[in-house]
């Protein structure tokens, strides 16, 4: 695949992706839609990759200046539908405006975004909660103790109907 330049891999529930065995003349890679929690870059070195799709994965945090070492002509890096933390993206857009590195495709700039109840708003650039947030978390408690009142609620009704059978 030496002479590969546009590689499409998203859609693919990917967890983690080796970049190391990527040929080194690969323009365009996207791996959006996946489920990428990290993005490990040791090791790797794609110099005339100007454009990285990571939108719509569980990535939490960017590694920018590993990124910029291993990808030095980048461009384009959409970002958005991760779990990063807001302060985690709103640093990301930050270094990346600081790089001239675009962090959005076209029409997601051009006018007002407005983004799901489960996700934040950074630079007209919609985000994730985190699953680990303080209402998801809450939400999760209070399901679980819905869930054990219901079961206990269904065994005392078995328990009592079987007394009852017996006479």
């Amino acid at each position: 695949m030496d002479n590969l330049t546009h590689l499409y891999l998203g859609d693919n529930h990917f967890e983690t992706i080796d970049l190391r065995p990527l040929p080194k003349g690969l323009a365009v890679l996207r791996v959006l839609r996946n489920e990428l929690r990290e993005l490990s870059l040791a090791g790797v070195t794609l110099p005339a990759l100007t454009e990285l799709d990571l939108e719509s994965n569980a990535l939490a945090t960017l590694d920018l200046a590993a990124l910029f070492t291993a990808l030095p002509a980048l461009r384009l890096l959409p970002i958005a539908y991760n779990t990063f933390p807001k302060e985690e993206a709103e640093r990301i857009i930050a270094d990346l405006r600081r790089h001239n590195v675009t962090f959005y495709l076209g029409a997601e700039q051009d006018g007002e975004v407005e983004c799901d109840q489960d996700e934040y708003l950074v630079d007209n650039l919609c985000f994730a909660d985190s699953m680990l947030s303080g209402r998801s978390f809450w939400k999760a408690l209070f399901l679980i103790v819905v869930a054990v009142v219901v079961v206990t609620v269904f065994a005392v009704s078995v328990r009592w109907i079987w007394y009852q059978m017996r006479y």
